[in-house]
């Protein structure tokens, strides 16, 4: 079988089995590999519209000499899933919570580029704003995506949430 897709597409599809996976609680490796696969035809993506992503924008505010590290350390689980000619008898001790930001940037660029917000970009928003309203400096961000007092969700049951959503969702036409 053959099919033609082009890049946003599979950038697409690559997002929305990662944020799948990533509700299901499920395989943390392939939720990285898949949401960094996306994220690197994004960002390629992006620059050509003049969009940056917010891991291009943070590079700007680190000092020239200290770059190279710094970007060495942010793809080191990137490039640790997908290549093994130069450490594979290494084990990496992987913080699955880099993931979140790269999806959350991610599906950041991939509605800058095509002004779109299908559903499951839409869910994970919710959750990733809901959970980290303190890194956000705009109020009504914070206000939008804050718990009210009398609802009373997990975030750290995932599952639960994404359940929760699809039903609140249910009615949205991507």
């Amino acid at each position: 079988m053959k099919m033609s897709i082009p890049k946003i597409e599979a950038a697409k599809r690559q997002l929305e089995t990662a944020i799948f996976l990533f509700f299901k609680n499920n395989e943390p490796v392939s939720i990285h590999t898949l949401t960094r696969a996306a994220h690197e035809i994004l960002e390629t993506l992006g620059k050509a519209q003049n969009l940056q992503s917010v891991t291009q924008w943070g590079m700007t505010m680190i000092k020239e000499e200290k770059r190279k590290e710094i970007s060495i350390k942010m793809n080191e689980a990137k490039n640790f899933f997908k290549h093994a000619d130069k450490d594979a008898d290494n084990i990496l001790n992987f913080n699955t919570e880099l993931s979140n930001f790269y999806l959350y940037d991610s599906v950041r660029l991939y509605q800058g580029l095509t002004k779109k917000l299908p559903k499951l970009f839409l869910i994970f928003y919710v959750w990733f704003f809901m959970k980290n309203p303190d890194i956000f400096s705009s109020e009504e961000q914070k206000k939008l995506f804050s718990l009210p007092g009398n609802l009373n969700l997990d975030l750290e049951d995932r599952e639960t949430f994404f359940k929760a959503a699809l039903i609140a969702t249910a009615n949205i036409k991507e």
